[in-house]
């Protein structure tokens, strides 16, 4: 396995060679594809050029996988192009072609430009506290339950009817009925 990086503006090309087997893959082909993303976030467009892939396996199939998905976590996109014979196979085998785990091009300068205007148009990534130490703000005090009085302002109109009409005939009552 042999994978070449050059960086095109904001897109990082991946030309990928050779079989991409359990011991190649297994090595560091994961870390490979995401030591740009892991520098600068912002970097997460990559273009994979697979036209010298003479064997692809799970193993590799699982680590574009997981730089797809977690690229997609972060508003990016993996970009492939011009995937040998070979590594259409296993990608039409693993339906990822189908799943549109990634942008499939068949040209390399397509896919740059793809990737180009998608990292332009991307929106920055939200900035995020990452200090372990931080202290949460603490929750709000609960407001205090409510007297009798608010009780019986807050209940329904009807209510209040009631209760005014049971007030007055009180008043009568104690004021011996005289009105």
């Amino acid at each position: 396995m042999q994978v070449l990086h050059e960086e095109q503006g904001l897109v990082d090309v991946f030309r990928i060679s050779g079989r991409l087997d359990y011991t190649a893959v297994a090595a560091d082909f994961d870390d490979l594809l995401r030591a740009p993303w892991t520098k600068d976030p912002l970097r997460r467009f990559p273009v994979l050029e697979l036209s010298g892939v003479t064997m692809m396996s799970s193993q590799a199939l699982r680590s574009v996988l997981s730089l797809a998905k977690d690229l997609k976590g972060q508003h990016g996109r993996v970009f492939v192009t011009q995937p040998s014979g070979a590594a259409r196979e296993a990608l039409k085998v693993s339906g990822f072609l189908e799943l549109r785990i990634f942008e499939l091009h068949e040209q390399l300068p397509d896919a740059v430009a793809a990737a180009g205007a998608s990292a332009a148009s991307a929106a920055p990534l939200p900035s995020v506290d990452l200090d372990p130490f931080k202290m949460p703000e603490p929750a709000p005090e609960p407001p205090p339950p409510p007297s009798g009085l608010q009780k019986v302002l807050s209940a329904p109109k009807a209510v209040w009817n009631i209760w005014q009409a049971a007030a007055g005939v009180i008043q009568r009552i104690l004021d011996g009925g005289k009105k």
